[in-house]
C-alpha cells in the first residue's frame, strides 16, 4: 500500500471530529483550514466575513492562546488540526479529509463554503444566494495556460488524460460553495482520485488543484462553472491596473464587486488596502523556528518519493 492509500484509509476508519466538536443547529457555514498562520495572517479573513455573515465558521487552526481568544471573540469554531503518528499529506490535501468529516455532521439541507484563509476578503455574504448545487468558479484562462495546473494534472492522471481538459476552463479549488452534503461527496472523490498515481503525489502539494479540475470536467461531480467576477473574483493574474479600490471595496473591471475576492495579496495596492483596514494594529506572526535537520530530510525524501513508482 502506499503512504497516501494508507493515511486515507485510516482518515476512513476513523474520522478526525467527534461530533460534538461540530455540533450546530446553524445552517450555513463557512469551512477553512488555516494551520501555520497567527492572528495578523488570518485577521482580514475572519473580520471582513463577520461583517457580512453571522452564519456558523469553522477554522482548523493551531490551537495557541492568542488564536484562540480572537476566534472565541469574533463567534468563530476552532478545530485542531489532525493528531497523526506517521506519514501525512500536503496540508492542502490533509485539509479535504478535514473538511469531509466536518461536512458529514452539519445539519441537513445546510450550505457551505470552502475555502482558502490567508488570502482571501470578503465584501458581501459569500452564501446569498444560497447555491444549490456546488459552485466551481473560474480563474484567467484555460487549464493549459497554467503549468501549475498541467504539471499536476499530469502527474495526477497522466499526460493523455491532462490533454483532454486542457483547453477548458482553470478553475480553482480554493473557494467553493454548495450543498453541504455534495461538497462532502466532492471532497471524497478528489480525495480518491488523488490515491490514482503510482507515487505520492496523491499527497502532494497540486493534488487538490488537479483532482478538482479533473472531477469537474469529467463530470464525475455534478457542478455549475460560474465565471471569474461573479461570487468570487480570483484575481492573482488579472492586470492589477483593472483592480481598482473605491469607497474600501475591491472593484472589478466592470466597475462592479464581488462578495468574495481571492488572490488579493498577489497586487501590492490590494495588499497594501486589505492590511490598512483589517489588520495594521495587530501583532505580525512571530517567526517560525528553523526546521530541524531530520525534518528537513524527510522533506527530501517524501520529494523523492514523488518521482519513483510504487509498488502496490
Amino acid at each position: 500500500m502506499t503512504s497516501y492509500i494508507d493515511w486515507l484509509a485510516q482518515h476512513f476508519r476513523t474520522q478526525c471530529w467527534t461530533a460534538e466538536a461540530v455540533a450546530t443547529t446553524e445552517t450555513r457555514h463557512v469551512l477553512g483550514y488555516a494551520t501555520g498562520y497567527g492572528v495578523a495572517q488570518i485577521a482580514p479573513f475572519v473580520l471582513s466575513l463577520r461583517q457580512h455573515f453571522r452564519g456558523a465558521v469553522f477554522l482548523v487552526v493551531d490551537h495557541e492562546t492568542e488564536m484562540l481568544a480572537f476566534l472565541a471573540e469574533h463567534d468563530v469554531h476552532a478545530l485542531k488540526p489532525q493528531q497523526r503518528e506517521g506519514w501525512r499529506p500536503h496540508v492542502a490535501v490533509e485539509r479535504l479529509a478535514a473538511f469531509e468529516a466536518v461536512l458529514e455532521r452539519l445539519p441537513r439541507d445546510s450550505v457551505a463554503l470552502l475555502t482558502d484563509v490567508r488570502d482571501v476578503l470578503f465584501q458581501g455574504d459569500p452564501l446569498t444566494p444560497a447555491p444549490v448545487q456546488v459552485e466551481a468558479f473560474e480563474e484567467a484562462g484555460s487549464v493549459g495556460c497554467h503549468r501549475f495546473n498541467m504539471k499536476y494534472i499530469t502527474a495526477l492522471v497522466g499526460p493523455g488524460m491532462a490533454e483532454v481538459i486542457r483547453d477548458r476552463p482553470a478553475l480553482c479549488v480554493g473557494t467553493v460553495v454548495g450543498p453541504a452534503a455534495d461538497l462532502a461527496r466532492l471532497c471524497r472523490t478528489m480525495l480518491l482520485l488523488s490515491a490514482r498515481p503510482r507515487s505520492a503525489w496523491g499527497g502532494a502539494f497540486g493534488a487538490d488543484q488537479a483532482s478538482f479540475n479533473v472531477a469537474a470536467h469529467l463530470d464525475l461531480t455534478p457542478m455549475i462553472r460560474r465565471r471569474n467576477f461573479s461570487r468570487v473574483a480570483t484575481v492573482g493574474l488579472e492586470d492589477g491596473r483593472r483592480l481598482t479600490i473605491d469607497r474600501g471595496l475591491i472593484l472589478n473591471p466592470d466597475g462592479g464587486h464581488s462578495p468574495i475576492v481571492h488572490q488579493y495579496d498577489r497586487h501590492d495596492h490590494l495588499l497594501a488596502h486589505v492590511r490598512r483596514r483589517w489588520s495594521s494594529d495587530l501583532p505580525s506572526r512571530r517567526q517560525a523556528p528553523a526546521r530541524p535537520v531530520a525534518a528537513r530530510l524527510e522533506r527530501m525524501a517524501q520529494s523523492l518519493r514523488r518521482r519513483i513508482p510504487e509498488l502496490r
